[in-house]
Formats: C-alpha cells, structure tokens, sequence
C-alpha cells in the first residue's frame, strides 16, 4: 500500500503541476488559440478592469513559474544532463506552499471578473465532499479486495 499510495500521491502532484501550466500558458500556441487566463484581459472592454485584470494574470503567471519549469524538464520533456561534467540545473522548488499560491492567484483573477459581471464572488478553494473522499477510495478497494 505504501508504493501504490506514493505513486498516487507522485501522478496527482505531477497532474495539479500540469493544469497550473495549462491555465496560465500562453493564450496562442503552434498557430492555436488556447482558452487559458493570459487571454482574458484582450477580451474585456473595460480599460480599467482589464489593466486590474491584466495585473491579477502577471501574478498568477508568474506564482506558476515553477510549474511550468517542471513540466518543460521534467514532465513533458526530460531535460538532457550536461555532458560537460557540469552539475544538471535543478528544478526549483515545488511544494504544497508553491502550489496553493498559485492556486491563489488564479482564484484572485477568477474572482475579479466574476466580481464585476456576476457582483459575487466563489469559493473555488472549496470542494465537495459528496463526490468522494478517503472513504470513497476504501469503499472502492474493499470492493475491489472482495
């Protein structure tokens, strides 16, 4: 249980690092517009809003650096070492801490528009309950036991 455990824990960090990236990634690749938050602010009318808005992506982009570094030597791609004798680039540091920033930041941009066009606000940092949890993944293995 442990190895199994561990590897789950390794593929949904690696997975939440993947979504940040898809989030904040460029609104235009390969020719292809992509739905992402750095296309947001050329959508709004709004000179005002969209510089407020404009500021809220910047942070959000940058607190998902880390991300993307990750994906782009690690995940996506493996980095090749140096052939020199020269010590590999690490990676920077990618924590719980760093992950919930990013996820701040993103809540924060989100929150700004749904703010001016809805006059509320949500709680994505809130999830439901109902659809799972630890006791769902035992009910499921039990099950799969039996």
């Amino acid at each position: 249980a442990p190895a199994f455990f561990n590897g789950l824990q390794r593929l949904i960090f690696e997975d939440v690092l993947l979504h940040l990236c898809r989030l904040t990634d460029p609104p235009k690749s390969a020719g292809y517009d992509n739905l992402t938050l750095r296309g947001l602010p050329a959508q709004i009318p709004d000179a005002n809003l969209r510089s407020q808005v404009q500021s809220l992506v910047d942070t959000a982009n940058q607190k998902t650096k880390f991300a993307r570094d990750w994906r782009n030597r690690r995940l996506a791609h493996r980095e090749l070492p140096p052939l020199t004798g020269q010590a590999a680039n690490e990676l920077p540091p990618a924590s719980r801490r760093h992950i919930e920033d990013a996820l701040s930041a993103i809540r924060r941009t989100m929150n700004c528009l749904e703010q001016h066009y809805q006059k509320s606000v949500v709680s994505y940092e809130h999830s439901i309950e109902a659809l799972g949890g630890v006791d769902s993944l035992l009910l499921c293995l039990k099950k799969a036991v039996e």
